[in-house]
């Protein structure tokens, strides 16, 4: 004996009941189930569009986001580095000025280290050097690259400045204007201009002992 499975029983009735009633659709039924169908689609697609548009821009936010952390951290990086570029010359450049004093030292010098003491208010003046009745004002340059022309123009200023600003310590005193640098090479201006001024400044070489 067969037993009625009226779960299907019932589906299979909703289904021929809809079917009557889509076969008895009117032209203006249908385009109204039409229009409503493409409304709802629109609708879908919009929210769709919207949502992709949300993500699309939260991706180039992260993204974005991601490009400034990783230009403000190379920016930081270059920073260190030319801090720490700018800490190694400085002190590079300290050490050069203590040996240069070493050096008149030990040629019987006594000098003061102005530019140590006062440091950016040393008025172009590394050290000076006294020895009986001789004043040496002294700028020293650690450099790579030979020091140019107008270096030696400035330096001279700054010494004549110091001398008519410390008479106590100039006068009846003869001062020499020595130009100390690290750099083997010479400056094709620097070249010139001791050629033409030969009893102006005293021009040095000295290598840097590291």
């Amino acid at each position: 004996m067969l037993y009625k499975n009226y779960k299907y029983e019932e589906e299979l009735l909703k289904l021929k009941d809809e079917l009557k009633r889509l076969q008895t659709l009117t032209t203006s039924d249908i385009n109204k189930i039409a229009i409503e169908k493409a409304q709802e689609l629109i609708l879908e697609k919009e929210k769709d569009y919207e949502e992709k548009l949300k993500e699309l821009n939260r991706y180039y936010k992260l993204e974005k986001d991601k490009l400034i952390q990783s230009y403000e951290l190379k920016i930081s990086e270059e920073k260190n580095a030319q801090n720490k570029i700018k800490l190694e010359n400085i002190k590079k450049g300290k050490n050069y000025e203590y040996q240069i004093k070493i050096y008149y030292e030990n040629i019987g010098y006594k000098v003061f280290p102005n530019g140590f003491v006062n440091g950016k208010n040393d008025k172009g003046i590394d050290l000076i050097a006294y020895k009986n009745s001789e004043i040496r004002l002294i700028q020293c340059k650690c450099y790579t690259n030979p020091p140019k022309q107008y270096l030696l123009r400035k330096f001279i200023g700054d010494c004549e400045v110091f001398i008519r600003n410390n008479p106590s310590l100039c006068d009846n005193k003869i001062i020499y204007k020595d130009f100390i640098t690290s750099c083997n090479d010479k400056d094709y201006g620097v070249v010139c201009y001791l050629r033409e001024y030969p009893n102006e400044i005293n021009y040095q070489i000295i290598n840097y002992i590291n």
